[in-house]
């Protein structure tokens, strides 16, 4: 039986209720823009900061077949701004990024990305690896060089990323690996003065091809262990 007094009345808050009420405030919403300009310019101005503070230009550059290089160059830089917005900036109306549409967009730019690379590689001025130096000395120098500089914004980017990431997680990071490895590259021929042909495809191509791939397919290795229930 309910007491007549309090019949069709709800009971007054508890001072518990009443300080966590009076301690609410608004949820932060995603700001996607703003996360994108960071790690873009982040990356960007890392990238610059090896370059020039650390390895230097390579001291041939003012020899190098400027249209082909400019050509390559841009598609680089535009590739990167361009993969990471695609990770980074959901569509309108959306608040995850959609992996299908990454994955349509961020594919072709990376197969184009990869042919020119090559391109330029083939239509270098041909010359041997430099006196003194194999194959393999140049190519770990390169590599280290190539990973140092993708793996720091790459780390900055997946946390930026945290919470963000739909469940078809492996197409996001490939564009953002993907972006990253573009940047990578360009600083590799920037600085390394070897022009030999299978050097510059190979081992400055693998800097650009080798993280996307890598970074997809562990998230979805990872995406199928855990939909198997695999720990």
């Amino acid at each position: 039986m309910i007491d007549e007094p309090m019949a069709g009345r709800a009971p007054p808050p508890s001072p518990e209720l009443r300080a966590a009420l009076a301690n609410l405030r608004p949820v932060p919403t995603r700001r996607p823009w703003r996360r994108f300009a960071a790690i873009t310019g982040a990356s960007a101005g890392y990238a610059a900061l090896v370059l020039v503070a650390g390895v230097g230009l390579r001291d041939d550059l003012t020899e190098v077949p400027w249209l082909a290089f400019s050509i390559y160059a841009l598609g680089c830089l535009l590739s990167s701004v361009a993969l990471l917005g695609l990770a980074f900036v959901p569509s309108r109306g959306q608040v995850l990024p959609s992996g299908r549409r990454i994955f349509r967009l961020a594919l072709p730019l990376l197969v184009i990305l990869v042919v020119l690379h090559f391109l330029v590689a083939l239509t270098w001025p041909a010359a041997p690896l430099s006196v003194g130096s194999t194959f393999f000395s140049a190519a770990a120098a390169c590599g280290g060089l190539g990973l140092g500089v993708v793996a720091l914004p790459l780390a900055l980017a997946l946390w930026f990323l945290r919470g963000a990431l739909p469940l078809d997680a492996w197409r996001v990071l490939l564009a953002v690996a993907g972006a990253e490895g573009a940047l990578g590259a360009l600083v590799l021929h920037l600085h390394c003065s070897q022009t030999d042909a299978i050097h510059l495809g190979m081992v400055h191509g693998a800097i650009l091809f080798a993280p996307p791939l890598l970074m997809a397919t562990i998230a979805a290795a990872t995406h199928r262990r855990k939909a198997s229930g695999r720990p």
